[in-house]
Order: structure tokens, then C-alpha cells, then sequence
């Protein structure tokens, strides 16, 4: 499915078009339920001008050019804003163009928040924001000149998927054994997929228990750094209690890394006697 959005203004005849929309090309990332062009056709608001360039602003006359819903519509989801995507532009700029960006409806194409856009190159939209409804962007161009017939172009949008997996992880012990009222420790190793560099962090959670009481659990240190072809560990250790009684339950291990990553787990199992 292209969708064409068509700029009319006296000077500019700017054509827009957003591909990959199609729910049936891409059915895991559906860029349809995540960027949605905001009208069929933009209006051109110049912004500002000097004695070398214009600055124009691109909308739906008065709502956003592109629009994102709010989280919880699937895939990495940030509180307060729009689920995180990555995408792709494909373009090609006229002579005169100097550059093309995108900018959150929170400010304008002045503000200096501006997202530079490159040919080919990957970028995230979307994300944490103050507006629960969402987040929306309109376009930015910097002209060179300051009259004459401007030539149009043409912008893709293509999804990207995520890097995948940031890292493994392993426990040793993988069980543990401990009699009622003591602690016992494992130590958890995370080692770097490819060349996933960054902040790793973990939670902990207990599953299948059978036993009257959960022990508690800490983890020392809660998050560790990550380098490529190399590994750093984090002790976990298991705290009883007395009257729990005798049982067995898993503890699963989550590791959180940095946001364009998928975080893995490892599982423990406990036995309590």
C-alpha cells in the first residue's frame, strides 16, 4: 500500500511517499498500527528566511504530518508516548535542498529539535513523551535561496527490524539445594551476542512454587556493562526462612538491556528441604 501526500503551495510541489503501510507485507511490525500519515495532502508553512535559505514547515494544516498511536498496540512499548520503531527513509533531495528532518509536534522547525533525516539510514521514532496520546511529527526542509520554482522529491519509509538479541545468560548452579532457613548463591554469567555493547539490568521473579512461602532473593551488582566478545556476571542469592517449609519453584532470572535490544532469561531451580 503507497499512500502519496501532496504539498500544494505557489512555489513547492512536494510529493511524500509512505510505503510499507501495507498490513500484510509486514504483519510482525505492521508499521500500519505504529506510523500513520496524518492527511493526503500537506500544507507549507514557511518558517523562517534569510538572506540565503527559507525554513518550511510541513503539516496537515494544523494536525500532524505523521502520527503515532499511543503504546500498547505491540512491540517495545515506552509509558507515555508511542512504541518505539525503528525506520529507514529513502530519498532523494533536489540541488537545492540542504537538508530534510523531522521534529516532534511539541516544538517547530526552529526550535533546534529537529531529527536530521539521512538516505538509508536508520533511526527511531516514537518513544516516551509528555502527551499520552501519543506521539506526531511534521517535516522540516532548509531551502537554499530565497524565490523560484522548487522541485519536489520523494520519501519512503521502510521498517527496520531490531537488533535482535543482546546477550546470553547462564547460571551456575543451575539448582539449588538448601536446607530450610539457609541461603545459597548462583552465579549468573551474561555474555555479548555479536556486538551488543551496553548496560544490562535484571529482575527477578519466582515461578511453580510448591513450597508455603517464596524465600527472597537479591542480586549483587543489579546491572552490569557489556562488551562485545565478552562477558560480566551477577551473584544472585537465595534467602529461606525458617517454617517455609520443604518445596520446590523456579527462579527466573530477566535481563533488561539497552532499548533497541531484546532482553533473554535463565531459569534456576530451587529445592528447599
Amino acid at each position: 500500500m503507497i499512500i502519496a501526500l501532496i504539498i500544494e503551495t505557489s512555489l513547492i510541489v512536494f510529493f511524500l511517499v509512505v510505503s510499507s503501510l501495507g498490513r500484510q507485507s509486514f504483519p510482525s511490525i505492521a508499521l500500519a498500527y505504529h506510523l500513520r500519515p496524518g492527511c493526503s495532502t500537506l500544507t507549507a508553512t514557511m518558517i523562517s528566511q534569510t538572506s540565503d535559505n527559507q525554513t518550511f514547515q510541513y503539516s496537515c494544516s494544523g494536525r500532524a504530518a505523521l502520527y503515532m498511536p499511543p503504546s500498547g498496540w505491540g512491540g517495545p512499548a515506552d509509558c507515555c508516548g508511542a512504541d518505539s520503531i525503528l525506520v529507514s527513509p529513502s530519498f532523494t533531495l533536489p540541488a537545492s535542498y540542504l537538508r530534510l528532518s523531522v521534529v516532534n509536534t511539541d516544538y517547530d522547525c526552529s526550535s533546534r529539535n529537529e531529527m536530521r533525516l539521512v538516505n538509508g539510514g536508520n533511526m527511531t521514532l516514537g518513544g516516551a513523551s509528555s502527551n499520552g496520546g501519543g506521539v506526531s511529527y511534521n517535516y522540516c526542509a532548509v531551502v537554499a535561496g530565497q524565490s523560484g520554482r522548487i522541485q519536489g522529491f520523494t520519501i519512503t519509509w521502510n521498517p527496520v527490524p531490531w537488533p535482535g538479541l543482546c546477550c546470553t545468560m547462564s547460571a551456575s548452579p543451575t539448582q539449588l539445594t538448601i536446607p530450610e532457613g539457609q541461603n545459597a548463591s548462583t552465579r549468573i554469567t551474561v555474555t555479548a551476542v555479536k556486538s551488543f555493547f551496553g548496560n544490562i539490568s535484571f529482575s527477578l521473579v519466582y515461578e511453580d512454587g510448591s513450597s508455603r512461602a517464596s524465600p527472597s532473593a537479591s542480586i549483587i551488582p543489579t546491572n552490569v556493562i557489556v562488551r562485545p566478545d565478552s562477558s560480566n556476571a551477577t551473584i544472585v542469592t537465595v534467602i529461606t526462612y525458617k517454617g517455609s517449609g520443604p518445596g520446590t519453584l523456579t527462579l527466573v532470572v530477566y535481563s533488561y538491556p539497552n532499548r533497541y535490544y531484546s532482553g533473554t532469561t535463565v531459569n534456576v531451580a530451587i529445592s528447599i528441604t
